[in-house]
C-alpha cells in the first residue's frame, strides 16, 4: 500500500488537519510564542477547568493502552490495536527523546507570577521538558488511526476534533505552548502514517472487523 493509497482513504480528516494546522501556525507566527499561549489561555471558569482537567486523559498513555486492549480482546480488532500500541509506543518514544534533549523551560516557569495565573487545583505543572506535548503527540497518533480505519467521514471529522480539543487542553491547564502542541500533533499523525505504511510493506494484512471501522488492504 502506497502513502497515496493512506492519503486517499483519509483525506478527509489529513486536509482537515492541515487547514487547522496551517492556521494555527499563522497565528503563531504572527503572535509569537508568549502572546499567543496567553490569548489562548485567556478565559478560564470551573466548567472548564473541570472539562479540560479530565478531558486531557485522551492522550495519556494509560488511556491508549486501555483503548488498544479493548480493541483487541472485546472488539476482536487485533490488528487495529496492535497499530494503536506501535504508533502510540513510537511517537512516545521520540516525543520524550525531544523532550529531553530540548529540555525547554513550561509556561510555569517562562512567565513570571505577574503574568501568568491561571493554575488550577488538583493539576500539578512541571517545569521543563516543554517541547513537544506527549500528550498532544499520544492524542493524534491515536486519531489518525483510527480515522485511517474508517469510511465514514463524518467520523474522521470527530476524530480530528477530539485530538484538537485534547492539544488545547494542554494549553489551557498551563502546560505547555502552542509550538509544543503543534510539533506533537505533526509527530503524532507523521508516526501513525508510517505505522500504517510499514505495517502494510511488511505483510502485515490482518483485517479489522469492528463496525466503525473498515478493513485496511
Amino acid at each position: 500500500m502506497s502513502l497515496k493509497t493512506i492519503y486517499t482513504k483519509s483525506k478527509v480528516y489529513l486536509i482537515s488537519f492541515l487547514l487547522v494546522f496551517m492556521g494555527f501556525t499563522f497565528f503563531l507566527a504572527y503572535n509569537g510564542k508568549a502572546k499567543s499561549f496567553i490569548l489562548l489561555n485567556s478565559y478560564h471558569n470551573k466548567w472548564l477547568d473541570l472539562f479540560f482537567s479530565k478531558f486531557t486523559f485522551l492522550g495519556d498513555g494509560l488511556f491508549v493502552v486501555l483503548l488498544a486492549i479493548i480493541l483487541f480482546f472485546a472488539l476482536k480488532t487485533q490488528r487495529l490495536s496492535i497499530l494503536v500500541l506501535i504508533s502510540y509506543i513510537v511517537s512516545g518514544l521520540l516525543a520524550q527523546l525531544l523532550k529531553h534533549s530540548f529540555n525547554a523551560p513550561r509556561p510555569k516557569v517562562f512567565f513570571n507570577s505577574n503574568t501568568y495565573q491561571h493554575f488550577i487545583d488538583g493539576v500539578s505543572i512541571a517545569n521543563c521538558e516543554s517541547f513537544p506535548s506527549g500528550h498532544t503527540t499520544s492524542a493524534f497518533a491515536l486519531a489518525f488511526i483510527l480515522a485511517y480505519s474508517t469510511n465514514k467521514k463524518s467520523f474522521q471529522v470527530i476524530l480530528l476534533l477530539l485530538a484538537i480539543a485534547a492539544g488545547y487542553s494542554r494549553i489551557y491547564l498551563g502546560q505547555h505552548f502552542l509550538t509544543d502542541v503543534l510539533f506533537g500533533a505533526f509527530l503524532g499523525t507523521l508516526i501513525s502514517v508510517l505505522t500504517i505504511f510499514i505495517s502494510n510493506k511488511v505483510g502485515y494484512r490482518r483485517p479489522m472487523r469492528f463496525n466503525v471501522v473498515q478493513k485496511v488492504q
